[in-house]
């Protein structure tokens, strides 16, 4: 499932089903999946399942520049530009081509965190999507050992392919949701979790992230719009300390340091 927030700010959400489903079926699922879904009214469109949608819609992502960061889908994007870590992305079937407030929020606070001076040896990255926050860890981070998941294949696959066009040598991949993996388990304690997921999952495996952080290590979480963060927060602050706050687009993300 994706969603995206339209222009004139309605949310257009898009979900693929094995089976054929009724609108009213289609409705429900997604209030079932969506917890803050404002809305009883939904259009429900249903498409040719032989047309691959993503190829016929596909737009090459903008060429984005962070401080330390410069985000191309290749190395031709970007030749003439220096001085900057190279993340070299492909908008396509996973979340996290960095344009995203979330994806953006989080790349600042990673920023953030090697510009005071931290020095992570063991990150791990839930949710992956298309690896960009495990890139980027290991971009400013080279010695650190990551590990980066994801519950959908697709998404490791994609991953997977982008952790080799940038070279990265110390990221492995476990397809597993949250820390039901084999790895997640085995790797703990850490000393950065990062989680750009949505505000349910943030919520629900809270325990679980609080548990597999080293004490004094950070957190990273987003996916959540900013009038969702003291719900969030507030199941996190009995362990953690909020250090920093970043809005994009309506969008937040938190720094948290534990105890």
């Amino acid at each position: 499932m994706t969603y995206a927030q339209t222009k004139n700010k309605s949310w257009k959400f898009a979900c693929f089903t094995r089976e054929e489903i009724t609108d009213k079926e289609a409705q429900g699922f997604i209030k079932d999946v969506l917890e803050d879904v404002r809305s009883t009214s939904f259009a429900v469109n249903v498409l040719d399942v032989e047309t691959n949608w993503l190829e016929k819609y596909y737009q090459p992502s903008e060429i984005l520049e962070l401080k330390y960061f410069i985000i191309a889908e290749s190395q031709e994007n970007i030749a003439n530009i220096k001085n900057k870590a190279p993340l070299y992305i492909r908008a396509d079937i996973a979340f996290g081509s960095g344009g995203h407030g979330t994806t953006s929020g989080c790349l600042e606070a990673l920023e953030c965190l090697y510009e005071q001076g931290e020095n992570f040896k063991n990150i791990l990255d839930l949710g992956t999507g298309s690896g960009i926050l495990a890139i980027a860890s290991e971009k400013l981070w080279p010695k650190a050992k990551i590990l980066a998941t994801d519950c959908e294949e697709d998404s490791m696959q994609l991953a997977r392919n982008h952790i080799q066009m940038n070279n990265c040598k110390n990221i492995d991949l476990e397809c597993c949701y949250g820390f039901e993996g084999s790895l997640v388990e085995d790797r703990q304690l850490y000393d950065l979790v990062i989680a750009n997921i949505l505000t349910g999952p943030l919520k629900e495996m809270a325990e679980d992230i609080l548990l597999s952080v080293r004490k004094e290590g950070h957190i990273i979480l987003s996916g959540m719009l900013c009038e969702q963060k003291p719900d969030v927060l507030n199941c996190y602050e009995v362990q953690a300390s909020l250090q920093q706050e970043i809005q994009k687009d309506g969008w937040s993300t938190l720094v948290l340091k534990k105890r």
